[in-house]
């Protein structure tokens, strides 16, 4: 099947404020030396808490985070390497959905004018593509000529991938697109992505922190904890039965009916885990039960393991 996305070694750094005139750059490694692949028609989570370095991948797939270092490829095409001109109009070959389906659709513009803005052409050029993703999304293409404000959040929502598949694009990636909406209008629009992906043929990259969600979504799963992925594979055999230490600690810690007792803390967030973490050791050591002196020493490589998945961590075989 063809690839549709691959990322190979990317690592992003941020710089970090200097304390004086005199003091030396500093920079936040907030993805380090991550790589996967998606090919047509698969959908890709990726998930971890706060600070894990999803979103910073998420944004350079988009082409807005330029990395220090690594490729990543979209169609075979290595969007970072295109002049700016010829990256504007590969743009319509990859499209995002967003977190806040409000914050993302400008209120001063008329429903059919934000959906047809990917193709920069009017509204009125776009009509019929525009009335095709507004159907598509389970709205009446007459809701073109009305407001943002005039829709509830789910309807804001469907407004945003339909302006995201009025290209057509071969990729969408989909930062958080349910969390900011109410549980049962959540239902329906993940129902929504999962029917268009279906009908449409469409790639997903899923980020979240939901794993339920990324079980429902998606085939293959990425877990990232501090910049690194950790375990990859596909979704059911990591979910029903994590290996790495820190997927262990994020499927224990989903809501569930039957838990009972006080759920278990977690002691750090990713940040300080960077910061606690030994050079070259692994990132994870503060907070895993199972760490040996190796880990404080050595960072374990993603390694394949019998059952299909790669795991980061020296205790799993």
């Amino acid at each position: 099947m063809r690839e549709i996305l691959s990322v190979s070694q990317l690592s992003i750094d941020y710089p970090l404020k200097r304390e004086s005139l005199f003091s030396p750059r500093r920079s936040l490694r907030a993805v380090d030396d991550v790589s996967f692949s998606i090919v047509r028609g698969r959908a890709l989570g990726l998930v971890g808490e706060s600070g894990s370095g999803k979103s910073s991948v998420a944004r350079a797939v988009m082409g807005l985070q330029r990395p220090s270092s690594g490729t990543l490829n979209i169609l075979g095409r290595d969007i970072f390497a295109m002049p700016p001109r010829e990256l504007l109009g590969f743009r319509a070959h990859f499209q995002m959905i967003f977190q806040d389906p409000y914050g993302s659709l400008d209120p001063r513009h008329t429903v059919g004018r934000i959906v047809a803005e990917p193709a920069r052409r009017s509204a009125a050029e776009m009509r019929n593509e525009v009335a095709a993703a507004l159907e598509a999304v389970g709205l009446n293409p007459q809701d073109s000529s009305r407001y943002p404000h005039q829709f509830s959040g789910g309807q804001r929502q469907r407004i945003a991938i339909a302006r995201a598949l009025v290209t057509r694009p071969a990729l969408l990636v989909a930062d958080e697109p349910v969390s900011a909406l109410d549980v049962s209008v959540q239902a329906q629009v993940l129902n929504l992505l999962r029917k268009l992906r279906e009908t449409l043929g469409l790639t997903y990259l899923f980020i979240s922190h939901d794993l339920a969600v990324v079980r429902y979504i998606c085939d293959d799963i990425c877990v990232m904890f501090a910049g690194q992925i950790v375990e990859h594979g596909d979704v059911g055999t990591v979910l029903n039965a994590p290996a790495h230490p820190y997927t262990i600690a994020l499927r224990d810690a989903m809501p569930r009916l039957d838990r009972h007792g006080p759920r278990r803390r977690r002691s750090t967030s990713p940040e300080e885990a960077r910061a606690d973490a030994e050079p070259g050791g692994c990132p994870y050591a503060s907070r895993c039960t199972l760490a040996v002196p190796k880990c404080i020493r050595e960072r374990p490589e993603l390694r394949p393991l019998p059952d299909g998945r790669s795991v980061a961590c020296h205790n799993v075989q």
